[in-house]
């Protein structure tokens, strides 16, 4: 279970992300602008989008995170959607989701 997340741009056009358990790392990431990662308004936009296809399944999934920082916390907004065929039946859903995360002090 994560218990912290770390963001670095050593350069303007990219993001370093890693995640920890404790004092381990246990996933990191290197993100590219554009494509990868905006900055907007002061706010980190992170997106993916990937094909999903398995046995009677396909299609597309598009995942947005929209990242605002205050004084005290983190404000993470996670806009999800996807289209698609299920046995060749039209499906489609989408889903916004909002997390707030305390700061660590330094």
């Amino acid at each position: 279970r994560a218990t912290r997340v770390n963001f670095s741009l050593p350069t303007n056009d990219t993001l370093n992300v890693t995640v920890w358990e404790g004092m381990k790392p246990v996933f990191a990431q290197t993100l590219t602008s554009p494509g990868d990662f905006i900055c907007k308004g002061g706010r980190l936009v992170v997106r993916d989008r990937r094909f999903v296809a398995e046995s009677a399944v396909s299609g597309w999934q598009s995942v947005t995170i929209t990242l605002s920082s205050t004084d005290d916390y983190l404000v993470g907004q996670v806009e999800e959607s996807a289209v698609g065929l299920v046995f060749l039946l039209p499906v489609g859903g989408k889903t916004t989701s909002w997390y707030r995360f305390q700061r660590e002090r330094e």
